[in-house]
């Protein structure tokens, strides 16, 4: 046990002294700003990546600004107050339709959501196997965060799936964790398709499980499916090369420590502050969540699995032309 102890010890500060030689070494790229969801899961993986300083590594002095919604970090980025920032599909196609051009560096959290109902609803098929059952949502309000989101095109393509369509229920949007939970607890709404830390909020017994989506590989369409990208527009990806090229890097750092279990304790830290949320609870965050945040490499299938994302009348932009292949390789 001492031995696997100091094995442990010495692992962390032979990492430390690389880091800090790397830091060294980097050359130094300036500042740039960062704008993505601030006090939601969702940039987990940028918000370690400044805490454990592996951004400065790679030479980026990188300030992290946030923002309510994906049209407002979009609008930062072609407004240029801000380089790179956090982009979804949904928000992005129809401004490629008008002709602006974004680059999409890296990928972001998979999808961590569950349906939850009432504790006293009445599911007649419940003992229906899923996709069977969710035709029990029909005629229900449904809460997801906001109308018009990729959360909305998620809840769509699960109703597809159990052969209803957005007519047969009414969505409410309920915004984030702390007001969708008030309005769960007021029975404002039937069901809700959960995120977190709504369920970490709840207590035992204030919601029974209609779909353990986040574990449900099989007919979900939503299984694993990237939620956000970091990206950037074309123009600045062209004239700033080093800069892409390190950002990715350290994005490709900072998935490598999350998912290093010797840092579960770091990475519960970063989850406690950036969240603000206590120690047990961002604990048992980390505990139900941790495989939301697989890899930043964005490939070919998690791509076009995008397309249930996609707003009427926008199309999937093309792989090759839109996902730098010199940012994959560093994930």
């Amino acid at each position: 046990m001492k031995k696997t102890l100091r094995a442990i010890l010495l692992g962390a500060i032979v990492a430390a002294a690389a880091l800090g030689t790397a830091a060294q070494n980097a050359p130094k790229l300036g500042t740039i700003t960062y704008v993505g969801y601030e006090g939601a899961p969702l940039n987990l993986t940028e918000q370690v990546a400044i805490d454990r300083g592996l951004f400065s590594a790679r030479g980026l002095d990188l300030k992290f600004v946030g923002a309510a919604n994906g049209g407002q970090m979009v609008s930062s980025l072609i407004g240029g107050s801000a380089q790179i920032g956090t982009l979804t599909i949904s928000a992005t196609a129809p401004l490629l339709k008008q002709g602006q051009c974004f680059q999409y560096l890296s990928a972001g959290a998979r999808t961590y959501y569950n349906l939850v109902a009432q504790p006293d609803l009445k599911l007649p098929h419940a003992k229906e196997p899923y996709p069977k059952n969710l035709i029990d949502l029909k005629g229900k309000k449904i809460a997801i965060n906001a109308r018009g989101t990729a959360m909305e095109f998620m809840m769509d393509a699960i109703l597809r799936q159990a052969g209803l369509t957005p007519a047969d229920v009414t969505y409410i949007a309920t915004g984030g964790a702390a007001t969708a939970v008030a309005a769960f607890r007021n029975k404002q709404v039937d069901i809700a398709l959960d995120f977190p830390i709504q369920e970490q909020m709840l207590r035992p017994g204030e919601f029974q499980y209609m779909a353990k989506l986040a574990e449900m590989a099989t007919n979900n369409p939503i299984y694993h499916l990237t939620q956000v990208f970091s990206g950037a527009s074309c123009d600045y990806v062209k004239k700033n090369p080093q800069v892409v090229e390190a950002f990715c890097s350290a994005v490709g750092d900072a998935y490598r420590f999350v998912n290093d279990p010797a840092n579960k304790e770091a990475v519960v830290a970063v989850v406690q502050k950036s969240l603000n949320i206590d120690k047990p609870t961002a604990e048992s965050f980390w505990q139900q969540y941790r495989d939301s945040w697989p890899s930043g490499k964005i490939d070919t299938a998690s791509w076009n699995a995008q397309k249930i994302l996609l707003p009427a009348g926008t199309e999937l932009p093309n792989f090759n032309e839109y996902v730098p292949s010199a940012c994959q390789a560093r994930m």
